[in-house]
């Protein structure tokens, strides 16, 4: 079961999921960094639930909405492109695919551990999310190219909750 797993554990296999997907969607360099996050209020971002048969965890990319409106760029082929940024809801749909694919490595990482792992859809917000008290929660400052991002995770037991799913 991934139960045994630590938060800094899945922190390391999205992490390595995120470099993935940095070299091969977004073609370019990556590195992990540390980075002072920004003000709440401003982060913006995409994240996407993930659960398996123990636990349950939302992962998120979150950055300034010049980092989300840069990785969109990117991944959409718009980075050599001087005029034109994409629309709002291109930038939710970009960044929500980004934090999509991400969720898809670590579940393909994940399934070989004698557990499933079930993906739910991305959402895209503007602003910070609160954990409960409930709730584990890590970060990680990340860097596609030049491009400062966080990589967040937040992880529940479902037995917290008497979920016994």
């Amino acid at each position: 079961m991934n139960g045994d797993f630590s938060l800094e554990q899945w922190l390391d296999v999205a992490l390595e999921a995120t470099g993935e997907v940095a070299t091969t969607a977004l073609g370019g360099e990556f590195r992990v960094t540390h980075l002072e996050p920004p003000d709440p209020s401003i982060r913006t971002g995409a994240y996407i639930p993930l659960r398996s048969a123990d636990q349950s965890l939302l992962v998120g990319l979150l950055g300034t909405e010049s980092t989300c409106r840069k990785l969109a760029r990117t991944l959409l082929g718009m980075e050599d492109e001087p005029e034109g940024d994409p629309s709002d809801p291109d930038v939710a749909d970009a960044v929500g695919e980004i934090v999509n694919m991400l969720a898809g490595g670590i579940q393909r990482r994940m399934n070989g551990n004698d557990s499933r792992v079930e993906l739910g859809l991305p959402i895209f917000v503007r602003g910070a999310i609160l954990p409960t008290r409930r709730m584990e929660a890590t970060m990680a400052g990340v860097v596609f190219d030049d491009v400062e991002a966080e990589l967040l995770m937040f992880r529940e037991p479902l037995t917290a909750r008497g979920d016994h799913r």
